[in-house]
Formats: structure tokens, C-alpha cells, sequence
């Protein structure tokens, strides 16, 4: 089978847990989660006061994200509470968008009443992007709600200028303000949209790009392929740097409306 017929935006069934279906994109995240827990527990282990190329690379992310959270937010509890999860959130997208470039990776199959690929890009699921940027959009309400409640909910629903209105025309402008506030909620719902179908975009059309190129012919999967497997690794390293920096920009936004004081 050609690796340009296993092309699917769809993901496919493997296996079954529990009445639960566990498709390629999950199995494939799961293996992703291990490699950046392998990755975590070897940089830990070999922590020294002479670092070494994995230390220096490790730390010099640690620190890139610690500065970029430190500038974004204006509280830096929060930075500080965020770094992990960032750190956490670029490793697991940065190993799962390289998953393209794997060797054979499409041409493991399951059998079954139809064949599926065993492994599939799980950025290219829109699946799980959709909940990689719900988990960041919810959290990011849920804290700014939490910490003033009152304060979060009158950045979308703005009655109070509207009784504080001195004039006529100053009624108009709350009036304004007021549904511009409810399009803030739309907002909110088109960042969830816009972060998960950037990251979903980009890697299937790259994933897509490589199976058709290598099925072809079978002289073309192995020479012709390495120059967009490149192109690839570059793209995927892009892509996880947008999708944290704008995830860093949602949270900091959110929060810091509701946060005004240093602490």
C-alpha cells in the first residue's frame, strides 16, 4: 500500500479499552508523553555544575520561557505557576509535530475490517488541538473568574457605565462599549478556533505534502522526500513557538485584566 492512501484528516480506530476507541492520534500522543517524560527523567538525572549539550539546551528553554512569561504577565506568581506547564505544553507539541518525519512511520498498519496506520501526526488531529486550546482559553477563565469574579464578568457584560452615564451621548458610548464587550465573547470562542486550527493546518498540509511526495514511486520515498522532511522539522519547531507564545499572550490577557496589582 502507497503512502499516499493512508491520508487522512480522520484518524482511525486501533483498538478498543473499555468500550472506549483509542485511534492512532491518541496511541501516537501517548508514545509522545513518554519520550518528553524519558526526556525530563535524563536531563534530571544528569544534572551537573559542568552542563552538558542536553543541559545547556534544556535550560536555555527553562529560561526563554521563564523571561517570555516574566514580560507577558504582570503578576509574576503567575509566571512562575505557568513555567511548567509551558515548558510541559512546547516539549509535547515539538515531539508530536515531528512525528512526520519518523522513518516508515506510515506504512505500519493495523489490520482489520479496514486498514489503519498504526501512528499518526497527533497535531494533525483537530481533535486534539481543539482540546489543547480549550485546556488553555478555560483555564485562563477560570483563574481570571476566581480571582475577581465581578471584575472577569464586567469585562464582557459592562451595565455599570451604563447607569453611570452623566449625558446622552455618554449613554451612547456604554452602549457601545457594552455590546463591544459582548463581541469579547465571540472573541474568546474565536481564539479557541483560530489556536487549534493554525496548529492542525500547518502540520497536516505538511504531513500531506511528504505521503504524497514519497508515494509517488518507491525511488521517491527515501531521496526526494529529505529536503521537505527538513523543511518539515523547521516548520514543526515554528508552529509549537506560535502556538506557545499565543497561548502565553491568551492567559497573560485574560488574567492581567483582572490583576492589575504587581505582587
Amino acid at each position: 500500500m502507497s503512502a499516499s492512501s493512508n491520508i487522512t484528516i480522520v484518524p482511525g480506530q486501533i483498538a478498543e479499552i473499555g468500550g472506549f476507541p483509542i485511534t492512532n492520534a491518541v496511541f501516537s500522543f501517548g508514545i509522545v508523553m513518554i519520550i518528553v517524560l524519558v526526556f525530563c527523567f535524563v536531563v534530571r538525572a544528569k544534572l551537573s555544575l559542568v552542563p552538558s549539550r542536553l543541559q545547556i539546551v534544556a535550560e536555555g528553554l527553562v529560561e526563554y520561557l521563564d523571561g517570555m512569561l516574566k514580560d507577558q504577565f504582570i503578576s509574576r506568581k503567575w509566571a512562575k505557576f505557568f513555567l511548567p506547564v509551558m515548558v510541559a505544553l512546547f516539549l509535547m507539541i515539538f515531539v508530536a509535530n515531528q512525528f512526520t518525519i519518523i522513518p516508515l512511520m506510515q506504512t505500519i498498519m493495523v489490520e482489520g475490517d479496514v486498514s489503519v496506520a498504526l501512528f499518526k501526526n497527533p497535531t494533525a488531529d483537530l481533535g486534539l488541538t481543539l482540546i489543547l486550546s480549550l485546556l488553555v482559553i478555560l483555564t485562563a477563565q477560570f483563574i481570571a473568574f476566581f480571582t475577581s469574579p465581578l471584575g472577569h464578568l464586567g469585562n464582557y457584560f459592562k451595565f455599570k457605565p451604563l447607569f453611570q452615564s452623566k449625558s446622552v451621548g455618554d449613554f451612547f458610548m456604554n452602549l457601545i462599549d457594552f455590546f463591544l464587550g459582548l463581541l469579547d465573547i465571540v472573541g474568546e470562542l474565536a481564539k479557541i478556533a483560530s489556536l487549534s486550527a493554525r496548529l492542525f493546518a500547518n502540520i497536516l498540509a505538511g504531513e500531506m505534502m511528504i505521503l504524497i511526495i514519497s508515494g509517488i514511486a518507491a525511488w521517491t520515498a527515501y531521496i526526494i522526500p529529505m529536503p521537505f522532511f527538513a523543511l518539515g522539522l523547521l516548520s514543526g519547531a515554528i508552529q509549537t513557538l506560535v502556538f506557545v507564545f499565543l497561548s502565553i499572550g491568551f492567559l497573560s490577557g485574560t488574567i492581567n485584566a483582572v490583576e492589575p496589582e504587581t505582587t
